[in-house]
């Protein structure tokens, strides 16, 4: 007998100094016992309460089914709820397990371990606010650097590419006064200089933003990319779409495009590969977008410190998708982007 009261006695100092609460409920759903609480009713006053009196309003059908799963399964369950002063103030969040209780082979009470998690779940809301803070400020940087490029490859394009197309009508109209002069040779290699600063301004400005793709869309432009990114660097590259002629918002188009440029351009700079495959699968309201080439692979340490993916894994979740990298070690690297996309009818009923 006393080996049985000091074994109680042990157990009761180890419940009641632990920082959890842990209270057992009946069948009645009664508190029979509660070992602390953030209430300011103290243990005592709370046996013989009912247990969803401590259970926000909202919350107590959901809970008590939970409980009543334990009490008809003897199966534990975990779950997490605001906990209240009975018919008074929040006390708080709690993350709770409960767990069945046997005696004579049936479920006779239910013990619940909580534990207070508002300050956790603070500070978990506080970071998903500065998370989407951060996002939608990269979101608004990354529009306002789009714009940047659309007017710096247009004055380029325009003023640039005007004063170029002057100076070689005034380069031809000299060299039809030379004929065969002495300076004739002259004038000839100065045309060439001219040609050659003309095809990069052209170059220089497509690749900040190419005018194909606001002209006729992303397919139009993933075939001027592929031409000047892989043709140049021979690299062989195949392009399948059914995207056909569906008509995409801005945002869209611009996303499939810098997905496909960032992942083709870190296959000519770094896979070594010989071979390359553009895929874009429409689907719905969803695009799944795939880059595969047969080089090197790329490593884990290569993924997590490429800012380039990281800007492609930020603009597909700017629109519902996700982006993932498999790299394998001598047989290549696939990029695959999901989106979820508007077309433009869609974004001008939701406007």
């Amino acid at each position: 007998m006393a080996d049985s009261e000091d074994e109680s006695q042990r157990w009761r100092a180890v419940v009641e100094n632990v920082p959890e609460t842990i209270l057992t409920i009946g069948r009645d759903r009664r508190i029979h016992f509660i070992n602390r609480t953030d209430s300011s009713l103290p243990p005592a006053q709370i046996v013989g309460l009912h247990f969803l009196d401590f259970i926000q309003v909202h919350d107590r059908e959901w809970v008590g089914a939970a409980i009543e799963s334990v009490f008809e399964t003897g199966h534990p369950c975990s779950y997490e709820t605001e906990a209240c002063e009975p018919q008074g103030p929040i006390l708080g969040w709690y993350s709770c397990r409960a767990g069945p209780i046997f005696k004579g082979g049936q479920v006779d009470s239910v013990v619940i371990v909580a534990s207070n998690v508002t300050e956790s779940r603070r500070i978990h809301d506080e970071l998903r606010q500065s998370q989407a803070r951060l996002r939608r400020l990269g979101a608004r940087q990354q529009s306002a650097l789009e714009d940047e490029r659309r007017r710096i490859a247009r004055e380029i394009h325009d003023e640039l590419g005007q004063m170029l197309t002057a100076l070689r009508i005034d380069l031809s109209c000299l060299e039809r006064r030379l004929e065969n002069g002495a300076d004739y040779e002259r004038v000839l290699v100065m045309k060439q200089i001219v040609d050659g600063t003309m095809a990069t301004v052209r170059r220089i400005s497509s690749s900040l933003r190419p005018p194909l793709l606001d002209e006729l869309g992303p397919r139009a432009a993933l075939a001027w990319l592929i031409q000047e990114t892989c043709t140049r660097a021979g690299l062989t590259c195949s392009l399948s779409t059914t995207l056909g002629k569906t008509p995409l918002d801005e945002e869209c188009s611009l996303a499939i495009f810098r997905i496909c440029q960032e992942a083709l351009t870190n296959v000519v700079r770094h896979a070594r590969a010989s071979r390359a495959e553009v895929r874009l699968t429409v689907e719905g309201d969803r695009i799944d977008i795939q880059v595969t080439d047969d080089g090197v692979g790329i490593s884990d340490t290569e993924k997590d410190g490429s800012l380039g993916l990281l800007g492609l894994q930020e603009r597909a979740e700017r629109l519902g998708g996700s982006v993932t990298i498999e790299g394998h070690p001598g047989r290549g690297t696939t990029v695959r982007a999901h989106l979820f996309l508007r077309s433009v009818s869609e974004e001008g009923a939701s406007n």
